[in-house]
């Protein structure tokens, strides 16, 4: 029996006007272009302005993916909305996107919170929805809002990260020649402190900051980067190796490279073990920064648009975040 998997049916985006440039940034802190550019690849990041909804842009981009999908909107079976960084702690954001999508009917929706890996457990998540024929199109959404959890004092960290949101349609398929091939998730708990938002939580919840002013950086990201950096590199090459190996394909046989985007160093080291090219590898981390889940599904958009991904394409998406959470996906586009 043919199994059913999932296919990618149409990718949304939605970004901030505001641009916030490595100009700007040093007349913040104590940084420089050179500095920025040099150690991370970002050039400017979208910031969202006072007042505006993260959830918003959400269901921006999954109007356009429902839109390039071509399919009527009461399609849509399920809402996977992944983030940590909601409007609210609740109710869920999926909730709230849902209602403003104006469904006909209660679609069931929920958040997934796996950090900067997030789209990718929501596109596996789905994937097992789908492969039951219970389900037959997923909205899957990756969106985050760091800017308002970033310390603009904090020289090492405030460079990083900016908002978004991005979005994809996936129905189900028995065709083995399109659509998920392999995956690979995985999460190393045990480096759960070096990449964390501490306040805010049950554990630190508002009052504690109302008790005690010093305790207002616990609730921006903390972040211990060069360790950070040693572990990513070999995790996510080996899980990319391993979500290959599982397709039953080589290296060799992959056409393009869609990575978070953290760090153009980590992207040019996962993009060299595959033997990849950089125009063969998606770069978004110049223009937007590293919007956690929204990276990558923004990418992916971007390289559509831009013609880089072709019919066909044996691809690979890998992330890493907060967790410590990782994932990779082998996909061949249809």
């Amino acid at each position: 029996m043919t199994k059913i998997h999932a296919k990618f049916d149409g990718v949304g985006k939605s970004l901030p006007e505001k641009i916030l440039t490595n100009a700007d940034l040093e007349k913040m802190v104590d940084t420089t272009d050179e500095w920025i550019t040099t150690r991370t690849g970002v050039k400017e990041r979208r910031i969202l302005s006072p007042g505006e909804s993260i959830n918003d842009h959400c269901v921006k981009a999954a109007k356009e993916a429902i839109e390039k999908s071509k399919c009527d909107p009461d399609e849509i079976d399920l809402i996977i909305n992944c983030t940590f960084t909601s409007d609210y702690v609740l109710p869920s954001g999926a909730c709230i996107i849902q209602d403003k999508l104006g469904f006909s009917r209660n679609v069931p929706a929920f958040d997934l919170a796996a950090a900067c890996s997030g789209f990718m457990y929501g596109v596996e998540t789905a994937n097992s929805f789908l492969s039951t024929g219970n389900y037959r199109k997923i909205l899957v959404i990756g969106a985050d809002a760091l800017s308002p959890f970033t310390n603009w004092k904090d020289r090492a960290s405030c460079v990083l990260f900016g908002d978004g949101a991005g979005a994809a349609v996936l129905s189900g398929t028995e065709d083995p020649n399109e659509g998920v091939l392999s995956s690979d998730l995985g999460a190393a708990g045990k480096h759960n402190r070096i990449l964390m938002v501490e306040g805010g939580g049950s554990a630190m919840h508002g009052t504690a900051l109302m008790n005690d002013a010093s305790l207002e950086s616990k609730y921006y990201i903390t972040m211990e980067g060069n360790t950070l950096f040693k572990i990513v590199t070999r995790i996510v090459a080996d899980s990319v190796n391993r979500a290959i190996e599982k397709a039953g394909l080589t290296a060799a046989e992959i056409d393009f490279l869609v990575p978070h985007q953290a760090n153009t160093r980590i992207i040019d080291f996962v993009a060299e073990k595959l033997g990849l090219p950089r125009e063969k590898c998606a770069v978004t981390i110049h223009k937007y920064g590293n919007n956690s889940a929204a990276s990558i599904p923004i990418a992916l958009y971007d390289s559509l648009e831009e013609g880089k991904i072709k019919k066909g394409d044996k691809i690979v998406m890998t992330g890493f975040g907060g967790g410590l959470t990782y994932a990779s996906l082998v996909v061949k586009w249809g």
